[in-house]
């Protein structure tokens, strides 16, 4: 039936609002825990800032700023603990001689610029 009338209007597909899928994008991978994870895999979340909500747009360079300075400690913390998921991490990513206060020396002048 399409052959014979190729400009027949079809039903598009039901799709979710634009509010839906901003709401599903805020809430996405909320249960960290549930995530499959193997042995090194690192999972981290840092905190959201005190006095700022998830929907505080305008606030997003606050939010990245503290998030990112947060990061930089727990990977400090987690290398100097041993954590094996972050040695994998780091052991793949960077030569042998960059570490412990190479990285934290590395986010500073990171964020700085």
């Amino acid at each position: 039936m399409a052959m014979l009338m190729p400009f027949r209007k079809k039903l598009l597909p039901a799709a979710p609002s634009a509010v839906n899928v901003l709401w599903r994008s805020l809430v996405a991978h909320q249960r960290y825990d549930t995530l499959p994870t193997g042995p090194l895999d690192l999972v981290i979340r840092p905190p959201c800032p005190l006095g700022i909500d998830v929907t505080d747009f305008d606030r997003h360079t606050e939010i990245f700023q503290a998030s990112y300075l947060w990061a930089r400690q727990a990977i400090v913390a987690l290398e100097a603990e041993g954590n094996p998921a972050m040695a994998s991490i780091l052991a793949a990513g960077k030569p042998a001689t960059m570490r412990g206060a190479v990285l934290v020396e590395l986010a500073s002048s990171a964020l700085s610029s």
